[in-house]
Formats: structure tokens, C-alpha cells, sequence
């Protein structure tokens, strides 16, 4: 079994009442993913697993 270091960047964001929903996309590969931050001085944490890409 083979892992993808992935390299994730914000397509879009948007605010809810938990925090910022972000929508992901791997630069490397192109799958994405949807992750929340919950507070601005915390890292986004992933609601969904990668899909797609190569």
C-alpha cells in the first residue's frame, strides 16, 4: 500500500456556526476534501476523507 503526501489548498471557505467549513483540493494530486476550523488559532481539521484525484 502506497500513501500520498497531499498538498492541500482552500478552494473556497465559508463561515458557519462551528467555525470555517473550507473546501480543499490537493495541488499534487487534485483530490479533495472538506475541513473545518473551529478557531483561527488552531489548525482546519478534516470532516471528510480525501476523494478523487489521481
Amino acid at each position: 500500500m502506497t500513501t500520498t503526501e497531499h498538498s492541500w489548498t482552500t478552494d473556497s471557505r465559508h463561515p458557519t456556526s462551528a467555525g470555517w467549513v473550507l473546501y480543499v483540493r490537493c495541488t499534487r494530486c487534485g483530490a479533495r476534501r472538506v475541513d473545518l476550523q473551529a478557531r483561527t488559532d488552531a489548525p482546519p481539521a478534516a470532516l471528510s476523507r480525501a476523494f478523487g484525484g489521481a
